[in-house]
């Protein structure tokens, strides 16, 4: 099996030279670089990560914990962070929780022993982790960590979230505009924290237009095609003349409800939905919605993790994306 050594001579560098320059603790001349490399490849020399982190006390890795990366909106926000860490010399590594809060401390509770120098969080699991400070008794105190579309608001702890509050103002307006005047919107589940910020921006719209607020107008589809047609048959028991999704797979799901039903999206109905992700842009008409610039997420927060872990200056640690109306011809 090869060795650093074996590299080093090959590369005619010492053997501290190969080994800091694996570790991204030595810079090189680009002639230097290629010759390592070349070295590399001519003796498959495969560095031991585990090992260089003991050596430092962290390893080069950086680990995402997210719900479902299937998720075409979370899928997406990995991939952002992907692309911003391929130039540096650390590693990706995601897990998935499947939305469990009690699956998530356990994940963490693992990470703590793996030396991970940053971790990424993305969302709000189901459950009762409300705060950094579960976070850190799970996971330790040494590695970076910073939260993507978690909103926990606190000053010790790096936060990149998309502007949902603006987001959903955006369309409810959008609607009011269209002239429909009883608007029903569905979300996830009523208490998650999205959910809850999302609520408010509707709620903050509808109140801007004079139109009075209807709890009862305000339902859940949990995310799966079966609750949301529930939802949408409630809705229209209740004479809505438009419906808002917070997922654009809840709003696909509720269009084609409504087209099976026989009703003409948007001549009889409005529907709208969240995300901005492609499958808007798959049916018929296509799903005005909610664009979620999701990969610039992901970079955004890899960016602010990699110079925390680097130790450079932050201008701030919480940090809110825009989000932008697409109009599509659903509404």
């Amino acid at each position: 099996m090869a060795t650093v050594k074996n590299v080093a001579e090959i590369a005619k560098v010492n053997v501290s030279t190969v080994s800091r320059y694996l570790s991204g603790e030595l810079s090189v001349t680009p002639e230097t670089e290629q010759r390592i490399l070349d070295a590399i490849k001519q003796t498959n020399y495969q560095p031991n990560i585990i090992a260089q982190g003991l050596r430092r006390g962290r390893s080069r890795t950086i680990v995402v914990v997210a719900p479902d990366i299937y998720q075409p909106g979370i899928s997406g926000i990995i991939s952002g962070i992907d692309r911003r860490i391929q130039d540096s010399r650390f590693i990706l590594i995601t897990v998935m929780t499947q939305g469990s809060s009690r699956r998530e401390l356990k994940i963490l509770r693992t990470l703590s022993t793996m030396m991970a120098s940053g971790v990424v969080l993305i969302g709000h699991p189901f459950g009762q982790i409300n705060s950094t400070e579960m976070i850190r008794d799970a996971i330790g105190m040494e590695p970076s960590l910073v939260y993507v579309s978690r909103t926990f608001q606190e000053s010790n702890v790096l936060e990149v979230c998309p502007d949902q509050l603006s987001g959903m103002q955006q369309i409810t307006d959008h609607l009011i505009e269209k002239g429909h005047r009883s608007i029903g919107l569905i979300v996830g589940v009523n208490e998650h924290p999205d959910a809850l910020i999302k609520i408010r921006g509707y709620k903050r719209s509808l109140t801007a237009h004079n139109i009075e607020i209807r709890d009862d107008l305000i339902l859940e589809g949990f995310f799966r095609p079966e609750e949301t047609r529930a939802a949408t048959d409630v809705l229209l028991e209740r004479n809505v003349d438009a419906i808002i999704c917070t997922s654009d797979l809840m709003g696909i799901s509720a269009l084609q409800h409504l087209q099976n039903k026989k009703l003409s999206i948007p001549d009889d109905i409005a529907v709208a939905g969240y995300g901005g992700t492609i499958w808007a842009d798959l049916v018929t008409p296509k799903l005005t919605t909610v664009a979620v610039q999701v990969e610039e997420l992901g970079q955004y927060a890899a960016g602010l993790l990699l110079d925390e872990i680097e130790g450079n200056d932050l201008d701030s640690n919480f940090a809110i994306r825009p989000v932008s109306l697409r109009l599509g011809e659903s509404v």
